[in-house]
């Protein structure tokens, strides 16, 4: 459990470097009340999940960053980044993260399941889905809202090879 924490101006930009913040493999997850700002990493500017389950309830996530690698020319997730994984997050805030010359402006999805309710999305920018970016991954919104996002070259929302995309009352 990660709870009333703060996580500032760590930095993973190595090639093939996974979040800044925390990693997680193969786990549950539960957090809440914690704080990401300014980490900066490939993938997962704060967080990266592979193989896990994730709660994730009243957290803040800001200026956060997943900078391009110049050896694959991608990024991914400014704040967070999934593989076969799901997350369930409720009450978060995701303000001002990006992804550089990438995907997923405050969160990215490969294989995942997401659920979102009551979440407040506003000034994350990527190339592809400014606030969320999945790919054979599966969302549910519900009383999220979604603000001045910005993707430069396709969509704020963006699935690729969607499996289920259901908007429930989302503010867009």
């Amino acid at each position: 459990m990660f709870e009333s924490n703060t996580f500032s101006d760590n930095s993973a930009v190595n090639t093939n470097s996974y979040s800044a913040g925390v990693y997680i493999d193969d786990s549950t997850v539960f957090m809440n009340g914690n704080f990401f700002f300014r980490n900066t990493a490939w993938v997962g500017g704060a967080l990266y999940f592979e193989d896990s389950h994730v709660e994730a309830f009243c957290n803040k996530f800001e200026g956060n960053q997943a900078l391009k690698d110049v050896e694959f020319n991608d990024c991914y997730g400014g704040a967070i980044s999934l593989g076969d994984s799901s997350l369930d997050a409720k009450f978060n805030q995701f303000i001002n993260n990006t992804a550089t010359g990438g995907s997923g402006g405050a969160i990215y999805s490969a294989s995942s399941q997401l659920y979102f309710t009551s979440n407040n999305f506003s000034f994350n920018t990527a190339d592809y889905g400014g606030a969320v970016y999945g790919e054979g991954s599966g969302i549910v919104t519900n009383a999220d809202s979604f603000t001045k996002n910005a993707a430069t070259v396709s969509f704020i929302l963006n699935f690729n090879q969607i499996e289920i995309c259901l908007f429930i009352e989302a503010f867009i």
